[in-house]
């Protein structure tokens, strides 16, 4: 399928920017499914052929992945996702309870009417739905609702743009880990977090999250990517 867009000096086709931002949505899906797992390379043939676009859009979607952190460059090897070893994680909780505990205090510090909490409630049920139902596919969407309805509620964009970043390099291990047995709590803390909101406890939410995130850190991450991949 021939890419739309207009032409160039050179003559070649500019990418259309869905076709790149669909490029770069479907590898993050694709990793978090665990069909690329991290230090596996991204052959753009594959990926073009799979999407049914050209090979420029997947170059272009590469090329923004790359400059996310989420893809890295390896010279005579081409481009593979970001192997991620338990220091990275930990950098990458640490960064991300720091933005996370500002937004909930913005969030919370607003003068707010209750219905402004709504979206936040509704990922609650979605979370719950996925704990009856054990599905970790429905948590993972479950828990992104959450951060992003409090992320939203605070309305600070460049802040927001950081934790997408950080949430999408989050989600290359989530094959990694074993969620079921994780779903519970996760969601118990959803729920505490937005009663503390509601009530204007702040230290206690901020508390909450900060408990919410240091799970991972628990993960030998690093041994489960060698279980993932039967070695």
């Amino acid at each position: 399928m021939a890419d739309s867009g207009a032409a160039s000096g050179s003559g070649d086709a500019v990418p259309a920017r869905t076709q790149v931002e669909r490029a770069c949505r479907a590898i993050v899906e694709a990793a978090a499914k665990g069909r690329y797992l991290p230090g596996d390379r991204l052959v753009e043939g594959h990926i073009a052929k799979e999407l049914g676009i050209s090979r420029v859009p997947v170059r272009e979607a590469l090329r923004v992945l790359e400059s996310r952190g989420i893809v890295t460059s390896v010279p005579y090897k081409g481009m593979r996702l970001l192997p991620l070893s338990r220091r990275d994680v930990a950098e990458m909780i640490a960064l991300r309870e720091a933005l996370e505990l500002f937004v909930l205090r913005e969030a919370i510090g607003g003068d707010r009417p209750p219905q402004a909490w709504d979206r936040v409630a509704h990922s609650i049920a979605l979370g719950q739905r996925a704990v009856e139902i054990d599905d970790g596919a429905l948590m993972r969407r479950a828990d992104h609702a959450f951060h992003r309805a409090l992320w939203h509620l605070a309305g600070n964009a460049l802040v927001t743009e950081q934790l997408e970043i950080l949430l999408e390099r989050q989600s290359l291990i989530w094959r990694c880990v074993d969620l079921h047995g994780r779903m519970s709590d996760a969601h118990a803390e959803h729920v505490a977090m937005l009663r503390h909101a509601r009530a204007g406890e702040t230290e206690a939410a901020m508390a909450t999250m900060s408990k919410h995130l240091h799970w991972l850190l628990t993960v030998d991450v690093e041994a489960a990517m060698r279980q993932r991949r039967g070695g």
